[in-house]
């Protein structure tokens, strides 16, 4: 098996913040980094798989896999197939329960602004919130057509971390032990114990 190669860009809060600051008008340029080809991503809290204590959103360039019968990716096509089932509409929030842990998203369009990119972001961090207070570690996920935000409890699953990435369909690993667990236990599994159970608090 070929190892897969990543390239990141990264963007910086202008001013120096925590990485479990939400997001809020000063960082509209932070969500703006959206763009075609490329997923956004923003790892938030101590359990969230962040390389660095501070606000950052990383860049990779899509698609994550080579093998053209994952494209588009499962995930992609079921929160279309939730979306298109649910009636929702521009600004809507979704969720789908096929999915073992919480997940809250939008779909967006080229047209969306980073302002009202920022409201969406703000409803759905109010879902993933328990009694009014954000969860402390949560994963964002970014494109041009979506944005997903996943409230975590636990950062390490066996040998293996999960970050954002994770969510969007690629565990890294590095190590033949991180392999070999995500082959026993299979990826849905991990994910489910790195993020929360549905009719749980995330931890505040």
């Amino acid at each position: 098996m070929e190892a897969a190669k990543f390239y990141t860009d990264t963007a910086c809060s202008k001013e120096k913040q925590e990485w479990t600051d939400p997001f809020d008008p000063p960082d509209e340029a932070l969500l703006a980094v959206r763009h075609p080809g490329g997923l956004a991503y923003f790892n938030c809290g101590p359990e969230s798989g962040a390389s660095q204590p501070h606000k950052h959103v990383q860049v990779v360039p899509l698609p994550l896999a080579d093998n053209p019968a994952v494209i588009p990716s499962p995930l992609a096509q079921l929160m279309d197939h939730t979306w298109q089932e649910q009636g929702s509409q521009d600004g809507d929030v979704a969720s789908t329960r096929q999915l073992p842990y919480q997940n809250f998203f939008s779909k967006l369009s080229p047209r969306t602004t980073p302002s009202q990119l920022l409201s969406i972001y703000k409803q759905l961090l109010q879902c993933c919130s328990s009694h009014k207070v954000p969860p402390s570690s949560y994963n964002m996920l970014l494109t041009t057509e979506l944005i997903l935000l996943v409230p975590r409890r636990q950062e390490n699953v066996g040998p293996v971390a999960i970050n954002a990435l994770g969510f969007a369909g690629t565990i890294l690993v590095n190590s033949k032990a991180g392999l070999e667990y995500i082959h026993e236990k299979g990826p849905v599994s991990i994910l489910e114990v790195a993020g929360c159970p549905w009719g749980a608090d995330a931890p505040s």
